[in-house]
């Protein structure tokens, strides 16, 4: 489910947990969840700039997988 980060960017995490139905098509409050799994041509600053946006917004839980090195990691803000 696209997530408004800002008034003018959306993002479309690779997982997304909501602890009610979501009252609108995009999501405009802040997911209980999200999830981004790290893809072979992923640039680490761009990740970490999506992971900053979630945190602004109000998300708690932002995950980082690295299905690689079989990793998670919890992203938390600085």
């Amino acid at each position: 489910m696209r997530s408004s980060v800002t008034s003018t960017r959306y993002r479309l995490p690779d997982v997304c947990v909501l602890l009610a139905a979501p009252q609108t098509k995009y999501l405009l409050d802040s997911a209980f969840l999200v999830v981004e799994v790290l893809s072979e041509g992923d640039v680490m600053s761009s990740v970490i700039e999506k992971l900053k946006e979630y945190s602004a917004k109000g998300v708690n839980n932002i995950w980082l997988i690295d299905p690689r090195l079989e990793l998670l990691y919890s992203y938390s803000p600085p």
